[in-house]
């Protein structure tokens, strides 16, 4: 498995990013995906990481109205979508992790490098 990580990005970014997610795991040949809400949200600790199946055509607007619910806060809060082998990570630290066994990581290499984002790939310890 092959892992990259962004500098800190927008919010507004983060979301447009995981959207840009959504739509690539889609053209994969999967429908459907996998939520998840992680560190600094604003649920009880046996709440979080607790799989939300979704649409992927439902999860920004999920996200949207969670944060607006307060469960949530873009580029405060972990974010996470599994979708055909593929895992996004909008993270508490207010950057971006992709994870993945195959190629598809490289793409957002590639993307995050070309918005000047300065992705990394993380090593295993």
């Amino acid at each position: 498995m092959v892992e990259y990580r962004t500098q800190p990005v927008e919010p507004t970014v983060l979301i447009e990013e995981l959207s840009s997610f959504c739509h690539l795991a889609a053209t994969k040949g999967t429908d459907s995906g996998m939520l998840m809400f992680g560190w600094d949200s604003n649920l009880e600790i046996d709440e979080m990481w607790q799989d939300i199946p979704l649409p992927l055509a439902d999860i920004v607007d999920y996200v949207r109205a969670a944060e607006h619910a307060g469960t949530i806060t873009v580029g405060k809060s972990d974010i996470f979508v599994k979708a055909n082998g593929l895992e996004i990570t909008l993270c508490h630290e207010g950057d971006l992790h992709i994870k993945s066994e195959d190629a598809a990581a490289q793409v957002f290499l590639e993307r995050w490098t070309s918005k000047g984002f300065i992705p990394y790939q993380v090593l295993p310890p």
